[in-house]
C-alpha cells in the first residue's frame, strides 16, 4: 500500500486488529526513526496481540540506517526478541509475541 502520512497506518492498525503482517510501500517525507518509534510504542499500548511484523520502504536504506533503528529498539525496550534487516528496498522488522 502507499500512504501519505503515517496516521493512515494507524488507522489500518484500527480497522484490522489481527493483522499478522503489515508491508507499506511507502510514506511520504517520513522520519523513520520517528515512525518506528511511535509504531512499536502504539502497538504496544494497544496490545496488538496478533501483529509479527511490519516491512516499510525508504528511498535510501544504507547499514547505518539498519543499525539506528535496532540501538533504538533495544535501548528504549520497544522490543524484546527481533530482527531487523534489509530486503530488497525495504526494512523488514519481525518480533516474536510474548
Amino acid at each position: 500500500m502507499n500512504v501519505k502520512k503515517s496516521e493512515e497506518v494507524y488507522f489500518l492498525l484500527r480497522l484490522y486488529p489481527r493483522m499478522k503482517y503489515l508491508k507499506v510501500n511507502f510514506i511520504y517525507d517520513i522520519d523513520h526513526k520517528l515512525f518506528v518509534r511511535n509504531f512499536l510504542r502504539t502497538i504496544n499500548s494497544h496490545r496488538h496481540q496478533y501483529l509479527q511484523s511490519l516491512d516499510f520502504q525508504i528511498p535510501k536504506i544504507n547499514v547505518q540506517i539498519i543499525n539506528e533503528l535496532e540501538e533504538m529498539i533495544n535501548h528504549e525496550k520497544l522490543l524484546r526478541h527481533f530482527t531487523i534487516k534489509h530486503i530488497l528496498n525495504y526494512i523488514h522488522l519481525e518480533w516474536k509475541l510474548i
